[in-house]
């Protein structure tokens, strides 16, 4: 999602203030690809008891955050807020991702290694169906969220 703060700050936002249709397709596809994720956890949680889990990856990571309609609107507001007329637009633009690009960075890299260290005490097979159990819900809520949105 990070990528997408240039685009924003040189005028995407106004595709979707122009065309809704865009961004209700944003987020009707936001809210398919969070529940398929949930139901990955639910197929993990089988699949722990027969050793043939496959952990989520770099790409279903890369899609979920592309498709997540509440992080656009996020930068959205973001750029609305901070862009200033009469600045030059390029040097804002690139100084306000870089800043979103850093604390992104940052906050994800607590939030794994928090993950990690979640993980790494709870690894019998009970908690690991607890663990998928909490995801799935947790992931059929923000679909529910995204959706009611």
């Amino acid at each position: 999602m990070n990528w997408w703060c240039p685009v924003y700050g040189f005028g995407l936002s106004e595709v979707f203030t122009r065309h809704p249709v865009a961004y209700t397709a944003l987020k009707w596809g936001g809210t398919a690809y969070v529940v398929y994720l949930a139901w990955c956890f639910f197929r993990s949680a089988a699949a722990t008891e027969r050793q043939d889990l496959r952990p989520l990856g770099f790409i279903d990571g890369f899609v979920s955050l592309s498709l997540n309609p509440e992080g656009y609107s996020m930068i959205l507001v973001m750029f609305s807020q901070f862009l200033a007329p009469g600045l030059p637009l390029a040097a804002q633009v690139l100084q306000i991702a870089v800043v979103f690009v850093v604390v992104g960075l940052a906050c994800h890299f607590v939030w794994i290694y928090g993950g990690q260290l979640i993980f790494s005490r709870a690894q019998n097979p009970r908690a690991v169906r607890l663990q998928g159990l909490a995801f799935r819900v947790c992931m059929l809520v923000v679909a529910g969220v995204m959706a009611m949105s």
